[in-house]
């Protein structure tokens, strides 16, 4: 796995017990043992692409990169926070594809957009991760 992987969770489960196929990016290096992740979604309103301030979202539109549908990477929810071990075990079982993998332009693009307008959703774990200095 490297950074800007774009992973397809197949079961994902949520904090709150939901569970949904879902796609997740990976924004740091799991060489840490850990990693940051952000969950995309097709549902949204907004069609400006790149960083949505305002929603706290990150746009992709479809048949960019690895995504065939309009994508929003999901900034308002805290980021994921994954084992690196247990994920490439997942990997290895077939419960997580590799779908490809972003430019690094890009995922500094998520990085900047996640930091500069979601500080609230950034946990301790997730700054050091990514290795930014929290706001608070």
């Amino acid at each position: 796995m490297n950074i800007g992987d774009v992973l397809y969770f197949h079961d994902f489960g949520f904090d709150d017990g939901g569970h949904a196929n879902k796609l997740l990016v990976v924004l740091s290096d799991p060489a840490n043992g850990s990693m940051v992740m952000v969950i995309a979604t097709s549902k949204g309103t907004s069609k400006d692409i790149g960083c949505q301030p305002k929603n706290k979202r990150f746009f992709i539109r479809a048949g960019t990169y690895e995504f065939p549908k309009d994508t929003w990477l999901d900034l308002y929810r805290n980021p994921i926070i994954r084992d690196t071990t247990q994920t490439q075990a997942a990997i290895a079982s077939g419960g997580v594809q590799t779908k490809g993998t972003l430019p690094a332009q890009l995922v500094n693009e998520i990085k900047n957009c996640l930091t500069k307008h979601s500080p609230d959703s950034l946990t301790r774990e997730a700054c050091r991760l990514l290795g930014v200095t929290p706001k608070w």
